[in-house]
């Protein structure tokens, strides 16, 4: 992570200044392609709370409406997708069982993005999103099943360092479920992740 932030802030510092007409509403209009990097880890909370994540991945979007709504709220409408062939769980075991890292990859073919554009550099966003995942050992460790559906949601935001590039940073909120697919479905209901990335508009 921290190398990652690091190479964030180098791209920051090279990266010529935004100029004031170069807008979010500018670099982001119907039809453009959204293709980013991103990395980071998070934890689950409550009953999850033994439990954290490494991932890291790649995101591919088309924004698909022109601007709608007025004010703070004007944006629009982006249809994406997230693969992350890393997506590392480190989970407490059972009885008498040692935990251990699980590693496995996930595919998430819809998120639903809206992207704010209002602002002159600072373009703030919220998704749902849907997918699975698929691990080499079952999670949560037990009974379970080496697939689960993903479902969740996030907020952040993107901040332009040129008209079509910019710095990603977003909170994921995370629910895990094998629907019932294994024995057991204990579920990791609340889940947080904090990814960091860089994304360029095509």
């Amino acid at each position: 992570m921290k190398l990652l932030l690091g190479v964030l802030f180098s791209l920051t510092i090279l990266s010529p200044p935004v100029r004031a007409q170069d807008y979010p509403s500018q670099s982001m209009p119907q039809g453009t392609w959204d293709l980013g990097l991103f990395a980071g880890g998070g934890t689950g909370l409550l009953a999850a709370r033994e439990t954290h994540y490494a991932i890291a991945g790649l995101h591919v979007g088309r924004v698909m409406t022109r601007e709608h709504l007025r004010g703070w709220a004007r944006g629009n409408l982006e249809f994406a997708g997230d693969y992350m062939p890393l997506w590392e769980v480190f989970q407490p075991g059972t009885g008498t069982a040692p935990g251990h890292a699980v590693s496995g990859g996930n595919f998430t073919p819809v998120i639903l993005q809206w992207n704010f554009t209002s602002n002159k550099r600072v373009a703030p966003f919220m998704s749902l999103t849907g997918g699975g995942l698929v691990t080499r050992d079952n999670v949560p460790a037990g009974n379970t099943s080496t697939f689960n559906f993903v479902a969740g949601g996030s907020l952040g935001f993107r901040v332009f360092v040129h008209k079509r590039r910019a710095i990603n940073l977003e909170t994921r909120w995370i629910h895990i479920s094998n629907a019932n697919l294994g024995t057991d479905n204990p579920q990791l209901v609340s889940n947080f992740a904090f990814t960091a990335g860089y994304n360029w508009y095509k």
